[in-house]
């Protein structure tokens, strides 16, 4: 039986807001299933990217608030806040006001209290949110320890992307992660362990990503043949 085509929402947005750069990952994002495609007929997406609806804006808000509080600086630590931003959103019996999880209640800052608050308020407004979060944040100091150019937590669909170069590669790199798709190279030494030509190596930019290599194809219908 032919591959169902596998229909993936995607909210977009940037920090700080700049509309060019939304509409750049947007362009490169509607151009990406034809270029899997043209790689393999049996990966079929279809890209749904949400930008600027009044979903979006409310999302992009609890997100940029949390960076904001730590001077626009992204680590383990505010990345697990993200991610628990979701959980929320999904979850909101589990975070009901008074019973906010540990790092929160512990961490001193009624900012932060007050941002998970306006999140578990804002739930029900928000409960039918399904889908995976891209940023493009060319401002953001990611303090991961080797000059990350980017970062993901999560899969589709409640995963979270980082990108902060803008460059084509880069942003099918931390895209491609939310939909299953591993790392290219060695964490520790850097050096690209699938083909030379592969977006998902350390850096794809300049001309080295050209395409994803027969592994990570491999792992992206993996992935999409478990969604419903």
């Amino acid at each position: 039986m032919a591959n169902a085509t596998k229909s993936i929402k995607i909210f977009l947005y940037s920090y700080p807001v700049d509309l060019e750069s939304i509409k750049k990952v947007d362009k490169y994002l509607k151009e990406l299933p034809g270029k899997l495609a043209a790689e393999d007929k049996n990966i079929k997406l279809q890209l749904e990217q949400r930008h600027g609806d009044s979903e979006c804006s409310k999302l992009s808000r609890l997100h940029t608030n949390i960076i904001d509080l730590f001077g626009r600086k992204v680590g383990e630590d505010e990345m697990n806040l993200l991610v628990d931003l979701h959980d929320i959103i999904k979850n909101p019996i589990k975070y009901q006001e008074g019973n906010i999880n540990n790092t929160i209640r512990n961490s001193g800052s009624h900012k932060l209290k007050a941002i998970f608050s306006q999140a578990f308020k804002e739930s029900n407004e928000l409960k039918s949110f399904v889908g995976a979060s891209f940023i493009e944040a060319k401002r953001i100091k990611l303090d991961f320890g080797n000059h990350l150019l980017g970062i993901n937590r999560g899969r589709y669909p409640f995963g979270i992307s980082i990108e902060t170069t803008s460059s084509v590669e880069l942003i099918y790199h931390e895209f491609l992660h939310l939909l299953g798709v591993g790392e290219g190279y060695d964490p520790e030494k850097l050096t690209t362990n699938c083909e030379n030509d592969c977006w998902m190596q350390y850096d794809p930019r300049n001309g080295n990503g050209k395409r994803l290599c027969q592994k990570h194809r491999s792992e992206l219908l993996g992935f999409l043949n478990k969604l419903k």
